[in-house]
C-alpha cells in the first residue's frame, strides 16, 4: 500500500505500507515501478494519494487552487488510468480522498513561520469551493474506475464528506487536525475500512483465479480450446 503523508499511522495487518510525504501520483508511480523491479510484481497494490495533484504549492509554500476544476480532475484521472493500465501484471486499486481545508493549513503553516506571507488569504473561500468540487468529482471517477476493473474501493473520504438531502455535500473539516492530516481516531477508522476492503478484493482475486482454472480445464479437450481460453483471459484482464 502506497500513501502520501495522510497514511502515516495506519495499522494494517499483513499489508506492507509505504508512506511518501509530499508526493503526488507521479512520485508514487515512480516508487511502485522501482519496487516492482527490485522486489517483483505484487498481485495487487493500493494507492491512497492525489490531493497534492489537485492543488498548487507556491514558491513561498502557500497552497492554493488554480486553474479549471474540470481540467485538473481530468489530468488526475488520466494519471490514475495510466497507472492502473500500464504497470504490467500489477492490479492497482485507488482509495477515495478526503478534501483539505486550505485556510487552516496555510494559516497554521504561517503561524509556524513556514510561510512568510499569505498572499491569497482573501480568496481562500472561493478556492475551498473549487477544491471540494474537484474532490467530489475525482472520487466519483475513482469509484467508477475501480468498479470497471472489478475491485472494491476504500471510501476514505466518507469520514469528512457526507452527502445530505437534495444531493448537497457536508464537509466536516474538524476531522483534519491541521486542515490536511486525519485525526488519530479517523486513522483508526481508515485502518479498519482498508482491511475490510483488502479482504473483499482478495476474495474476488481468488474467485477470478478459480474461474480461470475452470475455463482452462473445460476447454482442454476441445479443438481450439487454447485459443478460446486465451480470449477469455484477455477479456477478464484488468
Amino acid at each position: 500500500m502506497y500513501t502520501d503523508s495522510r497514511g502515516r499511522g495506519l495499522a494494517l495487518g499483513g499489508v506492507s505500507l509505504v508512506v511518501m510525504p509530499g508526493q503526488g501520483l507521479r512520485g508514487v508511480r515512480r516508487r511502485v515501478e522501482e519496487d516492482v523491479q527490485r522486489k517483483g510484481r505484487p498481485q495487487m497494490i493500493y494507492v491512497l494519494a492525489g490531493i497534492l495533484d489537485l492543488v498548487h504549492k507556491t514558491g513561498s509554500g502557500e497552497v492554493i487552487f488554480v486553474g479549471n476544476v474540470e481540467n485538473r480532475v481530468n489530468a488526475l484521472e488520466k494519471q490514475m488510468v495510466d497507472m492502473a493500465t500500464e504497470i504490467a501484471g500489477v492490479k492497482v486499486v485507488f482509495g477515495t480522498m478526503a478534501t483539505m481545508n486550505i485556510a487552516r493549513w496555510n494559516i497554521m503553516r504561517h503561524s509556524q513561520g513556514r510561510i512568510q506571507r499569505l498572499r491569497y488569504e482573501g480568496v481562500y473561500g472561493a478556492m475551498q469551493k473549487e477544491i471540494n468540487e474537484a474532490v467530489v468529482e475525482i472520487n466519483r471517477r475513482v469509484t467508477a474506475l475501480n468498479n470497471m476493473r472489478g475491485w472494491k474501493t476504500p471510501f476514505l473520504h466518507s469520514e469528512v464528506c457526507h452527502r445530505r438531502k437534495k444531493g448537497r455535500m457536508r464537509f466536516e473539516y474538524w476531522h483534519l487536525v491541521d486542515g490536511v492530516h486525519p485525526s488519530g481516531k479517523m486513522v483508526g477508522k481508515w485502518s479498519k475500512m482498508i482491511e475490510k476492503t483488502v479482504a473483499q478484493n482478495l476474495l474476488k482475486l481468488e474467485e477470478r483465479e478459480e474461474q480461470g482454472v475452470a475455463a482452462l480445464e473445460e476447454s482442454d479437450s476441445d479443438e481450439g480450446g487454447e485459443e478460446r481460453f486465451s480470449r477469455t483471459v484477455a477479456e477478464r484482464r484488468d
